[in-house]
């Protein structure tokens, strides 16, 4: 509600109910069964007026769904809910977003799906006005003052209205990334905020209509990170959005993004100050510039089922990638020809990890193994195999003398060159 005391919240088609709690101390203050049937947004409006325009101590607030819009009026005291549903007259909508005016609530502006928001006149419960914005649907309206709207689009639209009662005129229309699910007036720093579906976030300054990128986020789970060698203010986020984003922590901005076409998700990556080394959901490994997120190349029918780890080695001549089916393969950087091929794992590979010498991987997987190969010899010297769980991931310290997985910690001896694990035991042993 207006002054936080109350909230809002209802079930589906199938649960039909919707209920009003009081903030202060979490309990329910009211319930009833919804109408409409199927509630696609709702909105409080402040108090209701009475004959003479003066607020009296219920609180009203609006719904729509189902073609139809609700308006309420709550007593807080006693729980009681009062409801009249809107005439919209010869005009049939489905009815996405509310917003009550800022002139005392005498109107209701309602977003529809066909790209036109209505304005209705709450005292008679009427349409005043029917104003097109634009295409795949009005989103999100929000009322900034008594003579201004904004509402967003679905197809990216973000425009101002100046309004004189139900007489609308345009203001500015801009073009964002994405459907505008989102509008927040901020009255503090007379700013208008807006969220879009690809993650970003836009800032309005209504002095001169200008928009700005505020910030941005992936849009689904982030399933893979990595910073470049001894950078701790950049990394890179693979997401199962399709995207991966180089983030600039100083600033907390985006500094790239690299995107593949009907790719699937980036499932792993390698950063360097220069490129980006990507594995895919599509088998495929990639390259990107880091400065820009183009692509550089790539490297058909790396894995079948999907690269799930990759890794650049330190002298920068070959890569290390794992597979979904357990393979582990090392390709030629500067002809992107596959020069071994490692084949023990039953499982997805999940990490790969190369000494400084870059002559020993070591290697983990769901299979619950953890191996290291000697990749001049293309042969395995040494293998661990846990008792239960899959190993998800490991990690060495810069001694390289200790390895920790996510279930067991192994020790060794003084640290040397070449290094192998010893499978009598939960130690790895190096060897000359």
């Amino acid at each position: 509600s207006h002054d936080n005391r109350l909230l809002f919240s209802c079930g589906n088609s199938l649960d039909k109910k919707m209920f009003i709690w009081d903030t202060a101390n979490g309990f329910i203050v009211g319930s009833c069964l919804m109408t409409p049937d199927s509630i696609i947004c709702a909105r409080f409006g402040g108090f209701v007026k009475d004959i003479k325009g003066r607020e009296t101590n219920r609180y009203q607030f609006a719904t729509c769904g189902n073609k139809q819009i609700a308006l309420w009026k709550f007593d807080a005291k006693t729980g009681t809910f009062e409801h009249d549903i809107i005439n919209t007259g010869w005009t049939v909508r489905e009815y996405t977003s509310i917003e009550f005016s800022r002139n005392k609530e005498e109107f209701l502006y309602t977003g529809t799906t066909s790209g036109d928001f209505f304005i209705f006149q709450i005292k008679n419960k009427v349409v005043a006005a029917v104003v097109n914005v634009c295409a795949l649907g009005v989103t999100s309206v929000q009322a900034i003052d008594i003579n201004t709207i904004a509402c967003g689009g679905g197809n990216g639209t973000l425009a101002l209205f100046r309004t004189d009662g139900p007489n609308v005129t345009p203001i500015n229309k801009t073009m964002l990334t994405g459907a505008v699910n989102s509008l927040q007036y901020c009255e503090a720093s007379d700013l208008l905020i807006s969220a879009t579906d690809r993650g970003f976030i836009y800032k309005t300054t209504l002095n001169d209509a200008k928009t700005y990128l505020h910030s941005e986020n992936h849009t689904d789970s982030v399933v893979f990170l990595a910073y470049p060698p001894k950078v701790s203010d950049r990394f890179a986020s693979c997401s199962a959005d399709g995207t991966i984003r180089l983030w600039d922590v100083s600033e907390y901005l985006v500094t790239a993004r690299c995107i593949a076409l009907n790719a699937g998700t980036p499932l792993c990556l390698t950063y360097t100050d220069e490129v980006v080394i990507s594995g895919w959901q599509d088998g495929k490994i990639r390259m990107f510039k880091s400065e820009d997120g183009s692509s550089v190349w790539q490297i058909d029918n790396a894995h079948k089922g999907g690269v799930t780890a990759i890794l650049l080695s330190n002298n920068y001549k070959f890569i290390c990638s794992g597979g979904a089916e357990g393979e582990v393969r090392v390709w030629e950087l500067r002809s992107r020809q596959m020069i071994s091929h490692l084949k023990e794992h039953t499982n997805r590979v999940t990490k790969l990890y190369l000494f400084n010498n870059d002559l020993h991987l070591l290697s983990a997987s769901r299979d619950k193994a953890l191996l290291c190969w000697d990749l001049k010899n293309e042969k395995r010297v040494s293998a661990h195999v846990q008792r239960m769980g899959g190993i998800n991931s490991f990690d060495v310290v810069p001694q390289q003398s200790i390895v920790l997985t996510t279930c067991l910690l192994y020790t060794s001896d003084a640290a040397d060159d070449l290094l192998c694990v010893d499978l009598g035991g939960r130690r790895i042993i190096k060897k000359k």
